[in-house]
């Protein structure tokens, strides 16, 4: 018996330093299972699914049974539940979620597996784009910009992202049961979804955390709008303009510094083609090239949208962009257009000339600036073929679309004009009210007060 017990200690031992392989053959097997923390594209490469099952499971929980669970996403659930799902998980066993009867389990899961993803679901790249993109007032342009860049995702984060914040829709249409409402949700899910290169939830700034949860709460906000079928990509990439720049040509945009503008094409003579949004709505048109910093570009080669017109650049606007966020260039791919952009020039003389042949129609240039056009580079196209001046805005047109927005303009004036009527005749009626509730309370004390006959 005692050599019995001395050879089975013996072989104990040996197992428990990895003689015999034990412990060598469990660890490739954990990483080759493994599911949180690593990013989606290694986990979906030896899975033949298009999100991680796991998270499709998390979110069709949500969605048949926990909407109208109040606080859901806010509230915690079991740390040790959620721990013993991650590593069934991580072993490689099926998990799946119909035994659990805590929503808040399967919620914390879901927050758990993008909390821990390398990077967050929005990615790095597209941090700074967001943040700039955001600063942009008009509603119209903000969800151009945002579809732009949520169809720049790799696949695997566009599908998940399309899921959660579809997923965020339906919470928030039940949110008098859950008492759950956009600004939770982008509390919630901000940090977790976009963060700044090199920083991670335990180092995020205060700054970093707002900006993130206002681009989260607009993209809430979008919901199922951002995410349309046929969308067709039109763009290069992003670019901020580093100085303010008065146009000299009715084709050239007007840039104030901070500007945000999507480029489409980039011309070896020193201007850039594009578009931004301003005061009037988006415009398009030519802006020097060493006058703005890329903050991304695109990873393909995108055509010139059809509704991409020249139109004439309105004055420089004298507001700043004084909340524009500062630029963390990731290569140097999206450091500045120009390796060395040169400071502002004292007159705009000192620019290359602008003077596209697409313009030639629409501005009617006199006879001695034709000779001037038909040398110089081609305006926005989409290939290297001359652009014709059917692609621009004729006067009628322009015409129209100015009549359009006076009578939106219009409307939304009598529409704001009834709104406060309404509002001015609540607070008569509240002031009445208030009046008579006075007077009661004055009578109430009189007749307190009155001495009771003997």
């Amino acid at each position: 018996w005692s050599t019995l017990k001395s050879k089975l200690m013996h072989k104990t031992k040996k197992d428990s330093t990895g003689s015999f392989g034990s412990k060598n053959k469990a660890a490739p097997d954990a990483e080759a299972t493994r599911v949180f923390g690593l990013s989606m594209a290694t986990v979906l490469a030896r899975i033949p699914h298009s999100v991680v099952p796991i998270v499709d499971r998390c979110l069709q929980y949500i969605e048949h049974r926990a909407l109208d669970v109040e606080g859901i996403f806010r509230m915690s659930g079991s740390k040790n539940e959620i721990e013993a799902l991650r590593k069934r998980c991580d072993a490689g066993d099926d998990v799946t979620l119909d035994p659990c009867n805590d929503p808040h389990v399967v919620c914390g899961l879901l927050k758990l597996y993008l909390r821990e993803l390398p990077e967050p679901l929005l990615t790095h790249r597209l941090f700074e784009p967001f943040l700039a993109v955001q600063t942009i007032r008009d509603p119209t342009a903000r969800s151009r910009y945002f579809k732009a860049l949520l169809y720049e995702l790799p696949r695997a984060n566009k599908l998940l992202v399309e899921r959660l914040f579809r997923l965020m829709a339906l919470v928030i249409e039940h949110q008098a049961n859950n008492r759950m409402n956009i600004q939770n949700l982008a509390i919630v899910f901000g940090s977790n979804l976009l963060r700044a290169p090199g920083g991670s939830l335990d180092t995020i700034n205060v700054e970093d955390t707002a900006a993130a949860n206002s681009v989260v709460w607009s993209l809430i906000l979008e919901g199922r709008d951002l995410f349309p079928t046929d969308y067709e990509p039109w763009a290069l990439g992003v670019a901020r303009s580093l100085y303010s720049y008065t146009p000299n040509k009715e084709f050239e945009l007007a840039l104030t510094e901070g500007d945000v503008l999507f480029y489409t094409k980039i011309d070896d003579d020193g201007w850039t083609t594009g578009e931004m949004s301003t005061p009037s709505g988006i415009q398009a048109g030519l802006f020097p090239s060493n006058y703005v910093e890329i903050l991304v570009a695109f990873k393909r080669d995108a055509p010139v949208p059809d509704d991409l017109d020249i139109v004439e650049a309105p004055e420089p606007s004298a507001a700043a962009h004084d909340d524009a966020y500062p630029t963390h260039a990731d290569s140097a791919s999206e450091s500045t257009v120009s390796s060395e952009p040169l400071p502002p020039p004292e007159n705009n003389d000192a620019l290359p000339s602008a003077t596209p042949e697409a313009a030639e129609s629409a501005l009617s240039p006199s006879p001695s600036a034709e000779s001037a056009i038909s040398s110089a580079p081609l305006a926005p196209a989409v290939d290297s073929a001359p652009a014709s001046g059917a692609a621009l805005l004729s006067k009628a047109q322009i015409n129209a679309e100015l009549d359009a927005l006076s009578q939106t303009c219009r409307e939304e004036k009598a529409a704001r004009l009834a709104l406060e009527q309404k509002a001015a005749e609540l607070l008569r009626t509240a002031l009445a009210l208030k009046d008579e509730v006075l007077a009661l309370r004055a009578e109430s004390a009189a007749l307190l007060n009155r001495p009771r006959p003997p």
